[in-house]
C-alpha cells in the first residue's frame, strides 16, 4: 500500500500533509491526512486496483464474502468478465456455496428477467451492510449500490408500504401473469 500512497500529490495549505490510505471503492480511492484530517479522493489506477486487491486477499474481514464475488467475477480494474444471462447462471451458481448471499429476481427496463444480488458485509460481530448487485438479462454492465442498516430498514419499510397500499396483493389476487 505504501506504492499507492506515494502517488498523492499534496494540495496547497499550511499543514505539511501526511497522506494515509482511507478506502478504496472499486473506481476511486481515498486519503486522509493524519494531522489535519483533509480529506482527498481521486480515481484508482490499473496497477492501484491490482495492489489494493492482493491486499485484499490477505484479510479475513468483513467484506471477504464480497471481496470472493469481486474476484471471481470482474477483471482487475472493476470490469465484468461475462454479462446478462450468462453472469445472472453463474452467480447463482456460486451463491450456492455461501448461505448468507441471497438472489432476487426482479425484471430489466426490457421486462427480462434479471436478478438482484445481496451480499452480506458481516463476520461473528460484526454487520456493516450489505451490497445489492443488480445483474439485469439484456447485457447491460450490472449496477451495484451498498445499504447500511439504516438504509435496508428504510427500503424495507419502503417496500411493505408499496405493498400494503395494494389491494389486489393484499387479497392475495395479483398475479405477474394477467
Amino acid at each position: 500500500m505504501k506504492k499507492v500512497m506515494k502517488t498523492v500529490s499534496e494540495p496547497s495549505s499550511s499543514c505539511k500533509h501526511n497522506w494515509k490510505y482511507s478506502y478504496y471503492s472499486g473506481q476511486t480511492i481515498g486519503f486522509r491526512c493524519t494531522k489535519c484530517e483533509q480529506e482527498k479522493e481521486r480515481p484508482t489506477t490499473a496497477s492501484e486496483k491490482y495492489l489494493i486487491r492482493e491486499d485484499m486477499k490477505k484479510k479475513d474481514d468483513t467484506h471477504k464474502i464480497y471481496h470472493k464475488f469481486v474476484k471471481k467475477f470482474q477483471d482487475v480494474i472493476g470490469n465484468y468478465k461475462l454479462h446478462g444471462y450468462d453472469l445472472i447462471c453463474s452467480v447463482e451458481k456460486w451463491a450456492k456455496r455461501y448461505p448468507t448471499v441471497t438472489i432476487v429476481s426482479c425484471d430489466d427496463n426490457y421486462f427480462m428477467g434479471s436478478d438482484l444480488v445481496f451480499i452480506p458485509h458481516e463476520e461473528l460481530n460484526n454487520y456493516t451492510g450489505v451490497t445489492v448487485i443488480f445483474i439485469p438479462q439484456r447485457g447491460n454492465e450490472p449496477s451495484e449500490f451498498f445499504l447500511y442498516p439504516g438504509h435496508a430498514v428504510e427500503l424495507l419499510k419502503t417496500m411493505k408500504n408499496i405493498v400494503s397500499a395494494s389491494k389486489n396483493i393484499k387479497n392475495k389476487e395479483w398475479s405477474p401473469i394477467k
